[in-house]
């Protein structure tokens, strides 16, 4: 049993290690992304590295004599960041495609005329859809005004992919990334999933910040951005109750989710 156990301990560093340096290589690349899907691909790469930090803590917990009653709070955090995960980045890649979809209406009513006014109006028409990129972040710019509602959502599930604190992102990451601490204190071999959890967590900050920005502040970037318009009414339903999910991340903490999760499982 013992010689078992062990196994298992190194077992959980294994687990833990490729999830915290899954979770700061796939924010770095998220960094230099200029596609708007392309940086929540990323970033969905990353929160789920967090989760397998989560399990692998779990699983030394409660492998190490003394420390079992912290595994079901480890193991709680991580299946918690799952649900939190699911439902701010269900509502980002919804309104990032909502965000597409004005991108492209916008920029076919832009060059509607042109293509009209062309004797090969259609030759132009493929021409222009295949220089313009309706995902690129570069392209955008000013759009909060425009689609107000898509904006929100958006820094909502931002903020809680970030952790900032009393959304529902942050209990969860923030129990992953204590947790990984505490075993690290045990066990030397946990400082580098547990540093890289911690570098991920500001990493995350940075590119989920510039991706908002550079989509929905500032000035439009371009004629196309200038003449989006509002998001489509069926769309905004969905965003609304995503939306509301991710915020009462505080209700499912304050009703001890983490534990009572673990016990389900």
């Amino acid at each position: 049993a013992p010689a078992m156990a062990g196994e298992l301990v190194d077992l959980a560093f294994i687990i833990a290690a490729i999830g915290g340096i899954t979770a700061v290589m796939a924010a770095a690349i998220a960094f230099v992304q200029d596609d708007l899907k392309k940086v929540l691909a990323y970033s969905t790469m990353s929160q789920l590295a967090y989760i397998f930090t989560g399990l692998g803590a779990a699983l030394w917990l409660a492998n190490t004599p003394g420390m079992e009653k912290y595994a079901i709070v480890a193991f709680g955090a991580a299946l918690f960041h799952l649900f939190n995960h699911a439902m701010a980045k269900g509502m980002l890649f919804m309104a990032s495609g909502s965000v597409i979809h004005e991108m492209h209406h916008a920029h076919h009513d832009v060059h509607h005329h042109d293509d009209h006014g062309d004797d090969h109006g259609d030759d132009h028409h493929d021409d222009h859809h295949d220089e313009f990129d309706a995902q690129s972040m570069s392209n955008m710019g000013g759009l909060a005004s425009k689609m107000p509602i898509t904006a929100t959502a958006m820094l909502v599930g931002s903020a809680s992919i970030m952790g900032l604190p009393l959304i529902g992102g942050f209990w969860s990451k923030e129990g992953i990334i204590a947790n990984a601490w505490r075993v690290a204190l045990e066990d030397p071999r946990f400082f580098l999933p547990a540093f890289c959890v911690l570098l991920g967590a500001a990493m995350t900050g940075f590119y989920m910040s510039r991706m908002w920005l550079k989509t929905f502040a500032g000035a439009p970037k371009g004629e196309v951005a200038a003449h989006v318009g509002p998001t489509n009414t069926w769309i905004k339903t969905p965003l609304f109750i995503l939306t509301f999910v991710t915020l009462s991340g505080i209700l499912l903490a304050g009703t001890g989710f983490t534990h009572w999760v673990s016990d389900l499982s």
